[in-house]
């Protein structure tokens, strides 16, 4: 934009209002006004986050975890799920046992223990997510999650073990899904 324009613009404007007259403008300068304050009306408006592919939330696998988990078992395995302070997190669990049947034939668990340095766990006291083992072969998705309010002060969450209480079949881990919301 060229400022002496803008300084023409303005100049008059001001001595126009002096005066109590105002000079014919320009359509160049009526349109730099407009897009001046076109400009300005954009600038206060809300701005939506999102991440560095445009999406409003990130969505991030877990990885390191087991396939498998047999008979009356946990796993050892670990993941870790970054946070961001003041945002919640949904959490997505895909498995299926081996053997058909929508019996309970056992649980499948999750401990869950959170971190405020992102390096260190809580090492007492784990957050632990069951979920029943209600449907055989068919996949199971179960979902959870938190408020940003119930993550407040924590930077991640380790994913340390993946439980089979049930004493006939084994888990099939098809994958876990964190959701974290940009906004």
């Amino acid at each position: 934009m060229n400022i002496n324009l803008l300084n023409k613009f303005t100049g008059r404007l001001k001595a126009g209002l002096r005066t109590g007259r105002l000079a014919a403008f320009s359509l160049i300068e009526i349109m730099v006004c407009i897009a001046i304050i076109g400009l300005l009306a954009c600038l206060t408006l809300p701005k939506a986050r999102a991440d560095s592919q445009g999406y409003p939330q990130t969505y991030t696998a877990l990885t390191n975890l087991p396939s498998i988990v047999n008979i009356t078992t946990s796993s050892n395995q670990t993941s870790w799920i970054p946070l961001r302070m003041g945002r919640g997190l949904g959490l997505q669990w895909q498995f299926n046992t081996s053997s058909p049947g929508t019996n309970t034939l056992g649980n499948s668990g999750m401990w869950i223990w959170p971190s405020v340095d992102g390096t260190n766990a809580a090492t007492v006291a784990p957050w632990v997510w069951t979920v029943a083992q209600t449907n055989g072969t068919t996949t199971t998705t179960a979902a959870t999650n938190w408020t940003g309010d119930q993550l407040v002060g924590f930077s991640a969450l380790l994913v340390s073990t993946m439980t089979n209480s049930s004493p006939t079949v084994t888990l099939t881990n098809k994958g876990v899904l964190s959701n974290i919301p940009n906004l």
